[in-house]
């Protein structure tokens, strides 16, 4: 298919949408309201908002918000909804802060409940799921009342492997979601083609390209610093627009002549690194660059002002003025943990990636319909098990790609189509796609792994 037709919109993949969901194939969510549970330092839940859950992100004939007093007083059957705050993986905790009354309908299989943290993607630990169960047990309500909803592959399979070892039958039911890529395509759906061309004449029109790279790098996290303090020390930073929120929050006091980090900070975690010491010497450096933020800003963390996403729309051209990006991931485990936002802001804005993430990630990103670079860049470390053998591959073939990057990106028909697929796949196919097809596939899901009588 030539590029006109594409751009025309003929020939698009088809997306083939789920079944239109009947009244009983639709989600009826209770956000659970706030409870001050003697042993709890915050309330459970937000009463008067249900922004950052799934179903905030879902077409509204998908779920039906409903009160908690209708589903405990028997006029609803649904599901209690209890919003997980990023950095909280206590199922039990927020298990035993539920009302009495929630309680009670779970314990008699008139509701069920869903515990979302698909804001987030921690990995399964053996010592959680044991407080899990050991709750269940003492409120006397089976597990499968429960769905978890994650951002980590792993999860349910680590779960399942746990639940086995523990000779269970009755286990919660683990399902991934993807709360921030979804909520980046959300954004990006503008819905029909003349966004789609007028992306694409920009892009063509190009004709020089004032740096080779674009690396965000906001929170200072310990392989982030790994990557930063590479770049230094291969003076390689001014080829790049890198942002970088700074380490000044790490620093506690100078001592003579050098500074002492705070112990558990990303500066300590970051020289537990194996590969820590082939970038040390250049954390002063890294410090004194302070916070490097483009684009605008929004919210803050601490004393600092936040960078906003850089989104689909034009008003941030760094994309149109590199040639490629690199991507530091949250972190870089040694099995399929999860994908982020972070890689998709890249493919689009027409720009190939080279990614530090979790082992096997490019699969991951294929499977929502983008095309990765293995024709012009050796993506086998995305295979590498070891993190840090992965940091070193995936570093090479960044020094290996970058020399030659703005000829590519400019002049390469081949890879320049596959900069239009992913862009296409970013404002069109993909939300398109969560619309119609995966968002109702999970309503499906919870519906069917707890039943409600």
């Amino acid at each position: 298919m030539d590029a006109s037709a594409r751009r025309a919109g003929q020939g698009r993949p088809a997306v083939t949408p789920a079944a239109t969901s009947g009244e009983g194939d639709v989600l009826r969510v209770a956000l659970v309201p706030s409870t001050t549970a003697a042993d709890a330092k915050a309330p459970l839940g937000e009463p008067t908002s249900i922004q950052g859950c799934f179903c905030t992100l879902m077409a509204q004939t998908l779920y039906r918000r409903v009160s908690v007093d209708s589903i405990v007083g028997g006029q609803e059957r649904g599901f209690f909804l209890v919003r997980m705050n990023a950095g909280d993986n206590d199922l039990d905790t927020h298990l035993k802060q539920l009302p009495a009354d929630c309680l009670a309908s779970l314990r008699q299989g008139q509701a069920g409940v869903i515990f979302d943290h698909s804001g987030e993607g921690r990995p399964h630990r053996d010592e959680g799921s044991e407080r899990w169960h050991a709750t269940f047990r003492d409120l006397e309500i089976s597990p499968s009342r429960a769905v978890f909803l994650t951002q980590t592959r792993s999860y349910a399979s680590r779960y399942a492997d746990w639940c086995r070892r523990q000779g269970l039958t009755e286990q919660v039911s683990v399902l991934n979601y993807d709360y921030h890529i979804k909520k980046f395509f959300t954004k990006s759906w503008q819905g029909n083609d003349q966004h789609l061309s007028a992306r694409l004449q920009h892009f063509d029109a190009r004709r020089d390209i004032e740096k080779q790279f674009v690396c965000l790098s906001f929170k200072p996290r310990p392989w982030r610093i790994a990557l930063l303090t590479r770049i230094l020390k291969d003076e390689l930073w001014d080829d790049g627009f890198i942002s970088f929120g700074g380490l000044e929050q790490e620093r506690l006091t100078k001592f003579e002549d050098s500074y002492v980090w705070r112990s558990g900070g990303p500066v300590h975690h970051f020289r537990k690194l194996p590969i820590a010491k082939e970038s040390e010497q250049q954390i002063e450096a890294l410090a004194e660059k302070g916070q490097i933020l483009f684009d605008r800003f929004s919210g803050t963390i601490g004393n600092s002002k936040r960078v906003s996403d850089l989104v689909l729309d034009m008003h941030s051209d760094l994309y149109a003025r590199s040639a490629f990006s690199l991507i530091p991931e949250s972190e870089m485990n040694s099995f399929r943990h999860r994908i982020t936002e972070k890689p998709f802001k890249a493919l689009s804005n027409l720009h190939p990636i080279i990614l530090f993430g979790n082992f096997k990630s490019l699969p991951l990103i294929k499977r929502l319909g983008f095309k990765t670079f293995d024709r012009w860049i050796d993506e086998s470390y995305d295979e590498i098990k070891s993190p840090a053998e992965r940091f070193r591959a995936a570093y090479r073939e960044f020094r290996t790609f970058l020399p030659k990057a703005r000829q590519l990106v400019l002049e390469d028909g081949q890879l320049r189509d596959v900069l239009r697929h992913n862009l296409e796949n970013a404002l069109i196919t993909l939300p398109r796609h969560y619309e119609e097809t995966i968002d109702r596939k999970l309503c499906r899901k919870i519906l069917r792994a707890v039943p409600l009588g």
